[in-house]
């Protein structure tokens, strides 16, 4: 049986200013980045490009900074990949990161933001609406998360989500904005892998009114400290303002 509990930062979010020079991360286990600043390739060059279904437009990102893709339903708009390594977890710590915007508002669906597979999907991230919007996770197809006010967010905000796994300890984190941490226990270890594509903008066989950029995939676990470095402030960093050792 799952559990969860909120767990506060031993530190606040701090903003890191490349001041002309850049942040550096640890490329470990790094599988894809999708910027989505005005491309649809992934900035390691390693997983395949996205496909864009039905024109999803790029918009202005977080903060005015960079582009985003923005998925609607109106037009079926919504991006794209077939399965392969690069997408794929199994039973593995992971981490993954995206910046995420709902656009509907009211909120009276729920609107997915990545989902890999459907059906038993092998990992999913979408806007809860019910008492929302506020993050849910399924995890190799069970369902995580929890409408504590850690977990929620405001319709047509941009949020840093982040949620890694803990394969060894069998536990799910998920934070928005580097802030408290909404920690689940008793998450269970299955490596079974969907042969299903990757989607974003996504719910199911529903198309969803989200804008999306910097999308994050690494099969390790990240810490709080660098999680904080990512999200910067608020500040989103692009490509010239990041490195990668």
């Amino acid at each position: 049986m799952s559990r969860f509990r909120i767990v506060r930062p031993l530190f606040k979010s701090r903003r890191v200013a490349p001041a002309g020079g850049t942040v550096s991360f640890d490329s470990t286990g790094a599988k894809f980045l999708y910027t989505l600043d005005n491309t649809l390739a992934d900035e390691f060059g390693n997983a395949t490009a996205l496909t864009n279904n039905n024109s999803v437009a790029f918009v202005t990102g977080p903060g005015g900074v960079g582009q985003a893709a923005q998925c609607v339903s109106s037009t079926n708009s919504y991006l794209d990949v077939a399965d392969e390594s690069y997408n794929s977890l199994g039973s593995t710590d992971y981490t993954m990161l995206g910046r995420y915007r709902v656009d509907s508002n009211p909120i009276t669906i729920d609107h997915g933001f990545i989902m890999k597979g459907t059906g038993s999907s092998e990992y999913f991230h979408w806007a809860e609406s019910t008492s929302g919007p506020w993050i849910r996770c399924s995890h190799t197809s069970t369902i995580y998360g929890s409408s504590a006010t850690e977990n929620s967010f405001a319709v047509e905000t941009w949020v840093l989500v982040s949620i890694v796994f803990d394969a060894t300890a069998n536990t799910l984190s998920i934070r928005i904005n580097a802030g408290d941490e909404l920690l689940i226990t008793g998450v269970t270890v299955d490596p079974t892998d969907s042969t299903g594509n990757l989607y974003f903008g996504r719910r199911f066989a529903n198309i969803s009114d989200v804008s999306i950029c910097d999308m994050f995939l690494a099969s390790r676990k990240w810490s709080l400290s660098e999680i904080s470095d990512w999200y910067n402030g608020g500040t989103r960093l692009l490509a010239a303002d990041r490195s990668w050792t």
